[in-house]
């Protein structure tokens, strides 16, 4: 009798568990639609990093956390943020070995959630790619601070909603300054374009001002006088 009160005590605890996990999950899904919104009014894409990293370490324990971007120059990965500030050469460290043994290369290619053993094999580190459809974007990097069974598979299906909300947030800033650029190009060519046709008409006004004889100007395609 007592051995089956403790199992339904157990139970209950563990159900209670993924209750609250659950619930958790459910109320950071209702945050994810503004995730994009507030990231589209971003002046550089280390506000949506940052706003990334804070999501990510509230949901699961991380002992240290960053994201390594593509640099569009060199194609390389580069550490663009982490948490907490002195961790990015434990990192950096551990991303290198996952580069260099093909675990990397092969996390890029995953749509979830990936673990690996750390350089020391005492702590796992967890890879989840930034993709959408037209490009990687970058690798969050996490070194976990508790054991991997204890995170709920809600919580993990939930974690590449949130990646791919930045990840396509990311996308979005990189599309509005490209706009803005080209808008800013056309406006400097219509304003050049503007003050050309002013010389320009400056220029025909002194001219016949200065010369001592009348003017005719003739429209070219009808022939008629157009002053």
């Amino acid at each position: 009798m007592n051995d089956r009160i403790a199992r339904m005590e157990r139970r209950i605890e563990s159900l209670t568990k993924e209750k609250n996990a659950a619930m958790e999950a459910l109320e950071l899904a209702s945050s994810l639609g503004t995730f994009d919104t507030g990231m589209g009014r971003c002046a550089e894409s280390g506000d949506v990093i940052h706003e990334l990293l804070r999501r990510v370490v509230d949901m699961l324990d991380f002992r240290y956390s960053g994201i390594l971007l593509i640099n569009d120059q060199t194609q390389d990965f580069q550490m663009a943020q982490v948490h907490p500030q002195e961790s990015g050469t434990i990192l950096e460290w551990e991303a290198e070995g996952l580069i260099a043994d093909g675990s990397f290369a092969w996390a890029l290619r995953q749509t979830g959630p990936v673990f690996f053993l750390s350089s020391d094999r005492k702590h796992e580190i967890l890879l989840h790619v930034l993709t959408t459809r037209t490009r990687i974007w970058g690798m969050f990097v996490g070194l976990l601070g508790s054991d991997r069974a204890e995170i709920p598979d809600t919580t993990l299906a939930l974690l590449s909603v949130v990646f791919s909300s930045a990840a396509h947030a990311l996308e979005n800033c990189r599309l509005q300054h490209r706009l803005a650029r080209i808008n800013r190009n056309l406006e400097a060519r219509i304003e050049k374009r503007t003050r050309d046709l002013q010389e320009a008409n400056a220029q025909m006004n002194t001219i016949i001002q200065a010369v001592p004889a009348g003017i005719v100007l003739v429209d070219a395609e009808t022939r008629s006088v157009a002053q």
